[in-house]
């Protein structure tokens, strides 16, 4: 048994996202069992010893289970708008409502700014204004109740991985869907990880399930297991 988009699947699925061709991008039911298990087994003790607490990723081991359940049997063209999903999720529970929500319309709003119909300096002149009204409202010139949770986290998300995108809207470098341009922001270990390592936007689009999905989930599992 395999799941959709298995052994022999096409290396472009529907929805425009391309895997690198020859590898296998669905798992067996033996193969998604013992990775269930790694995972189960690492949550548990993240729980158990309440890892980044303080962050919310106790609490958000229940949802990255059943993300990773969902995410690994579903066809190729959905899994990336499932992760951009799931973060999204993952934003609200932790934030809560509202500064979850107002999270993901600035996140939104500062994607939109980099699409504006207009030369790249306006649209990058647009972001550092939106920028410095942020980093006003942060140090306190305006009384917000949100501020203090949301701009550390959207900071994270933004400030090194928003230049190299622009970067490369700059240069029409990499032709990418919605999904993949989102999720390249929307990163699911970044609403508890605020101190995020830089991502490099080609190589993300460019390793996207370049080796066989079993593979990436046991260096995802490898990689949780080390912290």
């Amino acid at each position: 048994m395999a799941a959709p988009g298995g052994v022999g699947a096409p290396s472009r699925d529907r929805g425009g996202v391309r895997a690198a061709e020859g590898s296998r991008v669905g798992i067996t039911f033996f193969e998604f069992v013992v990775l269930a298990a790694q995972l189960a087994a690492l949550l548990v003790v993240v729980r158990f010893y309440g890892i980044e607490s303080e962050r919310g990723y106790v609490h958000a081991t229940p949802i990255l289970f059943v993300g990773f359940a969902v995410h690994a049997w579903l066809p190729l063209a959905w899994r990336l708008p499932f992760f951009v999903v799931l973060t999204a999720a993952l934003v609200v529970v932790l934030l809560g409502p509202v500064n979850g929500a107002i999270l993901i319309l600035l996140a939104l709003g500062i994607v939109g700014l980099c699409h504006l119909p207009a030369p790249m300096w306006a649209r990058v002149a647009a972001i550092l204004a939106l920028g410095g009204a942020l980093a006003a409202i942060h140090l306190g010139r305006a009384a917000t109740d949100w501020s203090a949770v949301v701009i550390p986290v959207l900071g994270s998300i933004f400030m090194f991985r928003l230049m190299l995108y622009l970067y490369d809207l700059a240069t029409h470098r990499s032709p990418a869907t919605v999904a993949q341009r989102l999720g390249y922001f929307f990163l699911v270990p970044n609403p508890f990880f605020p101190l995020f390592p830089v991502v490099d936007y080609a190589t993300y689009l460019r390793s996207y399930y370049a080796r066989d999905a079993v593979d990436i989930y046991q260096k995802g599992m490898s990689w949780i297991l080390r912290g």
